[in-house]
């Protein structure tokens, strides 16, 4: 039987930002604005994250931060209320110490 592993995390969401030059003449169009957007682990969720590489396990990675609602609310309705979590065949996982635990028992 094979494991399913999905790693629920949340992410920091840091816009790098550029003045760009208007328009000669025009006032209006110059401004600030976003040139790309850089999504950042929080460091519980980027440690679990390395848990999983480290152990060689193939996993779905669900960034909470950066998902459609409806997505957030099945996580909800499911029980997935902090992160890190990690479900292993429904069963939900919490905190990167118990993901510790549990990659350990599989593993041996």
């Amino acid at each position: 039987m094979t494991n399913n592993f999905i790693l629920y995390v949340k992410s920091e969401k840091l816009p790098i930002i550029q003045y760009s030059e208007g328009i000669s003449g025009h006032p209006c169009t110059g401004g600030y604005r976003a040139r790309e957007i850089v999504y950042n682990l929080k460091p519980e969720d980027k440690e679990a994250v390395d848990l999983l590489e480290e152990a060689k396990i193939n996993y779905k990675l669900v960034d909470l931060s950066d998902c459609p609602f409806t997505m957030r609310l099945k996580a909800k309705i499911i029980g997935i209320n902090e992160t890190p979590t990690l479900v292993v065949n429904g069963e939900k996982i919490r905190g990167v110490q118990n993901i510790r635990l549990t990659l350990l028992k599989i593993k041996s």
